[in-house]
């Protein structure tokens, strides 16, 4: 009974729902008609289709494969080959420098033969291997008849 009076709580009442509403409706002889809906799925009907405009990128395709299509052909009745920088094999100079101006970096990574690796003393020596053995063999056919019955093959 010291200082201000504490507030009253308030209580809220339950409203009581209607038995009315609780209860479905019964669909009328016109609704019958209507074809019937599927409950979550909404067809979209797109008043403005954008997908049926022409397609700008289509016609830039078809403008260039003529084009390809026209130097090929020139380049088969002029006889010539193609230049070497489209051919599919690469061509390498073993055991050469790169030819040009480069750095000391590049000089000391260029391809070399099997003979001067040996020479050398890279690579790999058949002496130190250890030998191939039924163990190896069967370790390999176990490991190629997992990867053959595996989905990822």
């Amino acid at each position: 009974p010291y200082g201000a009076p504490l507030p009253q709580k308030i209580r809220k009442t339950k409203s009581k729902t209607k038995m009315t509403q609780s209860l479905p409706e019964l669909p009328c002889a016109d609704e019958k008609s209507k074809p019937r809906r599927i409950p979550g799925v909404q067809f979209l009907e797109i008043p403005y289709d954008p997908t049926s405009l022409s397609n700008e990128h289509a016609e830039r395709v078809d403008a260039l494969d003529s084009q390809i299509a026209e130097k090929e052909l020139s380049l088969e009745k002029s006889g010539r080959s193609l230049p070497r920088s489209f051919s599919l094999t690469p061509s390498f100079d073993f055991d050469q420098l790169p030819k040009g101006q480069s750095s000391e970096a590049k000089t000391q990574y260029f391809p070399r033969s099997t003979n001067i690796i040996k020479e050398i003393g890279c690579g790999k020596d058949p002496r130190y291997c250890r030998p191939w053995g039924p163990y190896e063999q069967h370790r390999e056919a176990y490991w190629r008849q997992a990867i053959a019955l595996s989905s990822k093959a």
